[in-house]
């Protein structure tokens, strides 16, 4: 039964979202389904599905052996909600050969960090950045690093800033310290979101501290 629903997934039309992602001779790719035409069971919202194809990493946690990198994700998003994070549901996750296949649930409502600060000013502003920074401190304090904090991963309650998630944890892994997977991951951010001012970054260093 399981290997029917792996082929069905694999063949299942859906709308990509990006060209798919090549390394060496493996792929990954990430495509929608809409609600209605998801075939395993009633779904609220959207299905994102990541199909991959030897598309491997070596991690520690599994002797560095050959892994999927949509198995990591999966391991990364458990931890994350485990220890209070919004992340994205798993609605269905399979392994056959060299072929994988993550589907999650769309996190609804939501839009990604810099367009909502784009139509967000003052005080509604400096409360996204907080809630923001307050969910990056939490996920730093278990020392778990996303690996690929772009802004288009931070999503952002549109009726609701504080509500934050994070998704796309294909990347993720544990630092040695929270203090490095800090660093890691706002190193990064930082450089793919220049929208943000030295004030706003503050904020976010600093989500608690005193105005």
């Amino acid at each position: 039964m399981a290997d029917t629903e792996f082929e069905l997934l694999w063949n299942l039309p859906a709308r990509s979202l990006d060209v798919p992602n090549r390394r060496g001779a493996g792929t990954s790719s990430v495509a929608v389904v809409d609600a209605g035409a998801w075939p395993l069971g009633a779904t609220s919202g959207r299905v994102f599905l990541k199909r991959q194809r030897a598309f491997f990493c070596r991690p520690a946690w599994n002797a560095f052996r050959r892994t999927p990198t949509a198995r990591r994700e999966v391991r990364f998003l458990a931890r994350a909600r485990a220890i209070g994070v919004d992340a994205p549901t798993v609605a269905y996750y399979g392994e056959v050969g060299d072929r994988a296949i993550l589907a999650v649930d769309e996190i609804s409502g939501a839009v990604d960090f810099e367009r909502v600060l784009a139509g967000a000013s003052g005080e509604t502003r400096d409360a996204i950045i907080r809630s923001v920074g307050a969910a990056l401190a939490t996920l730093h304090a278990a020392r778990i690093v996303h690996g690929a904090l772009y802004p288009k991963h931070i999503l952002v309650g549109a009726g609701d800033p504080r509500r934050v998630a994070l998704i796309d944890f294909e990347k993720g892994r544990v630092a040695l310290t929270a203090a490095r997977a800090s660093a890691r991951d706002l190193d990064r951010l930082a450089r793919h979101a220049p929208f943000l001012s030295a004030h706003d970054w503050s904020l976010l260093r600093e989500p608690d501290a005193t105005r």
